[in-house]
Parts: structure tokens; sequence; C-alpha cells
């Protein structure tokens, strides 16, 4: 099917906007400053806001940082699901990312944990990714004050924090007495090389996210080299090993602008026994969740999440 009206319209829109009122520079010279100063659209256009309790916490990492998270449905014990925010390791997209993960929460009616790691280039990689991995840590061992089950841990997120959940769910290879129950992966990069190409042409309808973006942010912002680009360590496509891994689920819109990447890697861990699940949410684009007051059309990408860890947690039913 086309890309939905509600996308397409938004981006007839921006581009509109863009040609009245041309930014100063180019965006591949932007500043960081720069960038992130354009950001309030996320927050306004996040849409409905889960109608379900939080609180705030932190979790310490390991150079002695104290992570904000988000807690919600804090009164229910057992399993969670800790969802990693999608920001491209640079903006600070919590709160809209927030409003994604309480609709989350309502629809599976489970405790969803949201925590709001550094960010780059001010925390280069892999700085973000250690303090994703010690939020798991920091929630898997005090598991008793987090009210979670530990056995029921399922990591996952959407764009950089998909990225962020893969590479985690290979770290645990360091420490093998944790344990990722499932995890869920949704419009992620796995592969920073970007080296298959059989679906450019749906990448191409993405006006807001495309590999020459996730490319710019990589080499002027993240402190990755080339040589990083196909280290399993950033891209874990290139992983030698897959025996450690949960089962996975990955979600992607089908006009995401990294569905190379979900598609590839798809593929690979179906080869090794490690695919659960692969959906592909008609006519949407990468930020269709984080701007669902806009892109209104189809079923909301929480709902869509938050049936697949109903279907994980609960299977047969």
């Amino acid at each position: 099917m086309p890309v939905n009206r509600s996308d397409k319209v938004f981006f007839d829109n921006m581009q509109t906007t863009a040609a009245k009122n041309p930014a100063p520079k180019p965006f591949d010279q932007m500043s960081i400053d720069e960038i992130r100063a354009g950001l309030d659209i996320f927050i306004s256009l996040a849409g409905q806001k889960g109608a379900i309790n939080h609180i705030e916490s932190t979790v310490t990492t390991r150079d002695g940082y104290s992570i904000p998270i988000r807690i919600y449905n804090p009164e229910k014990n057992g399993p969670v699901f800790i969802y990693y925010p999608g920001c491209g390791y640079i903006c600070d997209l919590f709160e809209s990312n927030a409003i994604f993960a309480s609709r989350i929460a309502q629809y599976a009616d489970i405790k969803v944990i949201i925590p709001q790691t550094r960010l780059a280039p001010e925390f280069p990689l892999p700085k973000p990714i250690e303090d994703a991995f010690d939020i798991f840590k920091g929630v898997s061992s005090n598991s008793h004050k987090f009210g979670v089950d530990p056995n029921k841990i399922i990591i996952g997120g959407l764009s950089s924090g998909a990225h962020t959940a893969a590479c985690i769910s290979n770290l645990v290879l360091t420490e093998p007495h944790l344990k990722i129950y499932h995890q869920i992966l949704y419009n992620g990069s796995y592969d920073l090389s970007h080296s298959t190409h059989e679906y450019d042409d749906y990448e191409k309808e993405d006006i807001m996210v495309n590999p020459d973006v996730v490319k710019f942010f990589m080499h002027k912002f993240w402190g990755l080299t080339e040589a990083d680009l196909k280290n399993s360590s950033f891209s874990p496509y290139y992983s030698l090993t897959y025996g450690h891994l949960p089962s996975t689920s990955i979600i992607v819109s089908e006009y995401d602008g990294s569905r190379n990447d979900s598609e590839s890697y798809s593929k690979k861990l179906r080869q090794h026994g490690k695919l659960a699940n692969h959906l592909v949410i008609a006519g949407q684009t990468h930020n269709t969740a984080l701007l669902r007051k806009a892109m209104s059309d189809g079923e909301d990408p929480a709902k869509v999440i938050a049936d697949e860890i109903t279907r994980v947690l609960h299977p047969g039913t």
C-alpha cells in the first residue's frame, strides 16, 4: 500500500514550510545545538498519553551517574518492558518517547520503564549503550526494589533505542547470569554500514529519516570511525554468534527510512532460530509512533508493540 495519507500530508507540509522558511545552512552543516533547537514539534505532536500512573526513580551506572527513569504502572509486579527511547543518540526526546511508552503500558497492562540515558556528542558511543546496559542490570539485580520478575524482563525500543536493545543483547555474553526474556526491536538500525539495499525504494519515501541522516549522526556526533561500522559492538548484524541472544520480535514500518536493516537482521535471526516474529506496519514511516497526533492513520504502533508483549508473555492466548 502507499504511504499513509496522514504521513504524506505531514511530509508535504514540512517541505512547504521549509521552502518558505529555508534553514540558514544545510542540515549536514548544523551544530548539535542547532539540530536540538528544532525538536519542539515532537512533544507538540506526540499524541495522547496513556491514562495510567507513573513514578520517577533512578539507577546508578558503573561510573556513579544517576540515570533518571520513569516507571509506568508502578503498582504492578511481575514482567516488565524496558523501553529505550528513540533519539538518534543526540536528541532529548525523552518526553515524547515517554508518551509513547505510557500508551504501551496501558495497552499491555504491565510495568514499563523508560530511562533517560546520556547523549552524544557530550557522551560519545558506547557511553549511551553502557548506560542502557547498566539500567538493565540495575533493574534485574534489584528486582525486589523495582517489583519486577528478573526472569521476565523484555527489552526493546524505537530507532536508536532498538539499536541500543540489540547491542545490549550481545553484551549479556559478558555477564551470563543476566537474563533477557525477549527483545522487541522497532524501526532500528542494526547494520551501520548499510550493506543491503533491497528496500531502498521504500526508504526513499521517508522524508525525515534515511541512511544519509544516520551516517551524518554517526560520523559527526556519535564518535564512531569507519572501522566501527562493521564492528558487532555497534552493528549487531555482524555478530558471529547468536546462541546467547533472546528470542526477538522485529517490527518495522513499511516505509521506515532504515527498513533494509530490519529486513536483513530479521533474515539473520531467522537463520539462527532467534526470530520469534517479524511484523510490517503498513503505510507508516519512521516517526509515526512519536508524531502520532499528526501521523494518525493505521493502528497505533504502541498497540502493535503491546500486543506483541502480550503474545510473548501469554503464548496461545
